[in-house]
């Protein structure tokens, strides 16, 4: 019995076994980003000179009649906004706006590499599930 150590301290060890190698991973992926970056040649001013103020996302032509309104809201005031779609078919694509920017991304991955690259302060979005489950988009 000299090695034993009770379920709450084995867990409360694990737990903090996993945060330590959790917080080690983030910071070594951390310093590898910040020194591609400076290899790169790369600095902060390019990557804010092509800020956008608003985006949306949706991943399906299904959620149009959410988005209009607030695409219509967003015309009515003025204020530049990016759409961006998944759905060839969107019905946003037809639309004619003066500040809201329609765009068809591409479908799947080449979708999410370029939201990836995505530079905008506030991002609106419909909840990607396929996504997470199957790794391609239903064919609707």
């Amino acid at each position: 019995m000299r090695f034993y150590i009770d379920p709450g301290t084995g867990s409360m060890l694990f737990t903090i076994l996993v945060g330590v190698l959790g917080a080690s991973i983030y910071a070594l992926r951390n310093v590898f980003m910040k020194l591609r970056f400076i290899l790169s040649g790369g600095s902060k001013e390019k990557t804010n000179t092509n800020k956008i103020p608003f985006a949306i996302f949706t991943d399906s032509k299904r959620y149009w009649n959410v988005f209009e309104p607030i695409c219509e809201e967003f015309e009515k005031r003025g204020q530049n906004v990016v759409y961006m779609t998944v759905s060839p078919d969107d019905p946003a694509l037809k639309r004619e706006f003066k500040y809201v920017k329609c765009q068809f991304i591409g479908e799947g991955n080449r979708a999410f590499a370029k939201l990836n690259l995505l530079n905008a302060d506030i991002v609106l979005s419909s909840t990607p599930v396929w996504m997470f489950t199957s790794g391609s988009a239903p064919k609707m």
